[in-house]
């Protein structure tokens, strides 16, 4: 039986959306979009712990991503 990559990051770039097996390759995929200024958004599909952020949006103003 194969393996299945399981992909449980998605990053919304404007109108692109695209899946991502880490948290780091998303905001890495992220960095051809920032130069334009588009809308960043990552959305973790997984469970993840009640402390935690299920969002991330990339703020150019303070250039970071933060949990929203």
């Amino acid at each position: 039986m194969a393996s299945m990559n399981i992909d449980f990051y998605k990053l919304y770039a404007g109108d692109l959306v695209t899946f991502h097996s880490t948290f780091e390759e998303a905001k890495e995929a992220a960095k051809k979009y920032m130069p334009d200024e588009s809308y960043l958004r990552i959305e973790i599909l997984k469970e993840i712990g009640p402390q935690e952020a299920d969002w991330w949006a990339y703020e150019y103003e303070s250039n970071k991503w933060n949990p929203s």
